[in-house]
């Protein structure tokens, strides 16, 4: 999914991974504490959004601008 779509919500996961959302917050909490994503604008519990940074910048490799977000 990463690969897919590195930047995230808790909405993205429970559809690719046919969880319910406490399942996919969790997965986007612990995912988030193992600094494989990390929060866009933390504090706004709504709509929280989430982006794997490494991904983004292999994706961005070669490009005149890196992928932002």
């Amino acid at each position: 999914v990463l690969f897919a779509q590195p930047v995230l919500t808790a909405r993205t996961v429970e559809s690719h991974l046919d969880v319910q959302r406490p399942s996919a917050l969790r997965m986007l909490d612990l995912f988030t504490e193992m600094g494989i994503l990390e929060e866009l604008e933390p504090g706004l519990r709504r709509m929280r959004r989430f982006v794997a940074r490494d991904i983004m910048a292999l994706l961005s490799e070669g490009l005149d601008e890196p992928l932002n977000p």
